[in-house]
């Protein structure tokens, strides 16, 4: 008879493609001075690095949520996907070329999971509606690494406000390619005055994944900044969204004004 549950297995399961995945090269660190097997423990259970300590308590939650889709092959879908992402929090906010590839080629889940993020996004939006946006709060970047964080094209977005920072509407301002993506003043500017906004906050991805404004990005963001202020908007943060994470421009005192 089979020993252990199937989340059980999963779990070696995963562990295994870690290491396989790791080269060969020690994967789990045993306590200093411990004399044990060098992938276990005193005790002698695996001692695991963050990531795949992180990426096996995911694993039942994310096989839950696949498992009306998929039934028996849920585990290891979720595993496949731990895998190539390392969390959660990445897997919803990866594109859908990425989970397909992942999935090799499983549409149905990755529409899935798109459909997840959607009703994510919709929700933040009803619970941010007539209220005071933070260009600080957690929520909002990882709303905007749902919608922007792309390894295939700059995407450009912008949060319009009222003077007292509450939020208005936001939207996608520009799409272009991987190479880089100028600042829209013009529409920005004119959606802005048809939205009645005084305030904005304006995002834009880094297909590389590199969350850290380029030359380009402070420049163009400087002269938005200056003509904003001649006709009374504020630009309250410009934040880059790379890899699983969102830079603020503000934050890191790269807005003059």
């Amino acid at each position: 008879m089979a020993s252990g549950s199937a989340t059980d297995r999963g779990d070696d399961a995963l562990l295994a493609r870690y290491q396989r995945r790791d080269g060969g090269r020690r994967l789990f660190h045993p306590h200093p001075g411990a004399v044990v097997h060098p992938d276990r423990g005193p005790d002698g259970g695996a001692v695991l690095p963050p990531a795949a300590d992180s990426a096996l308590r995911q694993l039942p939650v994310l096989a839950d949520l696949l498992r009306p889709i998929l039934g028996s092959e849920a585990q290891a879908s979720a595993s496949d996907l731990l895998l190539r992402f390392g969390s959660i929090s990445a897997i919803m906010t990866a594109s859908r070329e990425a989970l397909c590839q992942a999935l090799e080629g499983n549409g149905a889940v990755a529409e899935a999971l798109l459909a997840a993020r959607t009703l994510v996004s919709a929700g933040w939006r009803e619970a941010i509606s007539g209220q005071a946006v933070d260009a600080a709060d957690p929520r909002l970047a990882q709303y905007l690494l749902g919608l922007l964080q792309n390894p295939y094209e700059e995407r450009l977005h912008a949060i319009f406000l009222t003077a007292s920072d509450h939020y208005i509407r936001d939207e996608e301002i520009a799409a272009g390619s991987r190479s880089g993506l100028s600042l829209r003043m013009r529409t920005i500017v004119r959606r802005a005055f048809e939205l009645d906004a005084h305030k904005l906050i304006l995002a834009h991805n880094h297909p590389s994944g590199v969350a850290a404004p380029s030359k380009e990005d402070r420049l163009a963001t400087a002269r938005f900044e200056y003509v904003a202020r001649e006709l009374e908007l504020v630009l309250v943060d410009h934040l880059i969204v790379g890899a699983g994470q969102a830079y603020s421009m503000r934050r890191n005192s790269l807005l003059p004004y």
